[in-house]
């Protein structure tokens, strides 16, 4: 073969091979049923709002568990040195990979300050990186509870009309 019909061959395989198909997968379709469960925060990179206004990172954090159940319910239980031991109650929805969700309050509901994609997710953790703040990553571990004295610490659970800021989310 001459030079000319392999460097057209070459060519011509070099240009299907670029024109191949898209490198943009679907996110994964997650249900209720698979991100289901407690889990306890294991480590966050990224920093949130006190309702004082100061902010604080994982360092600050003593715990966090969030109980997500299947009827699209969550319990957040928190302990930031500087809001102290609190329980958030919610709701939440998945979109695909995304998760969002609402606090509840005495006068309706509060939107968590982002929406969360899901990465990573195993039977024992997942990861969460916030939709508008790529350097806000949160990893979780499932755990079988939340420990005894968590919810005894947390027991009264704070209206998040006023205390919103003061969720992880």
């Amino acid at each position: 073969m001459s030079i000319f019909r392999w460097t057209a061959l070459l060519a011509f395989c070099c240009i299907c091979t670029a024109c191949g198909g898209s490198d943009d997968t679907p996110a994964p379709v997650l249900s209720t049923e698979q991100v289901a469960g407690i889990w306890k925060l294991k480590s966050w990179t990224g920093e949130a709002q006190n309702p004082d206004g100061t902010s604080y990172t994982f360092s600050d954090v003593v715990y966090v568990y969030v109980e997500l159940h299947e009827d699209n319910t969550y319990a957040l239980y928190q302990n930031v040195s500087a809001v102290g031991a609190v329980k958030f109650t919610g709701s939440y929805s998945l979109e695909a990979s995304t998760i969002r969700g609402f606090y509840s309050t005495s006068a309706g509901s509060k939107a968590w300050s982002d929406s969360y994609e899901i990465g990573n997710l195993s039977g024992s953790a997942m990861t969460w990186t916030a939709s508008h703040a790529a350097g806000d990553v949160q990893q979780f571990v499932r755990v079988e509870t939340v420990p005894q004295e968590v919810l005894d610490a947390s027991a009264e659970v704070r209206s998040a009309a006023g205390t919103a800021a003061g969720g992880i989310w």
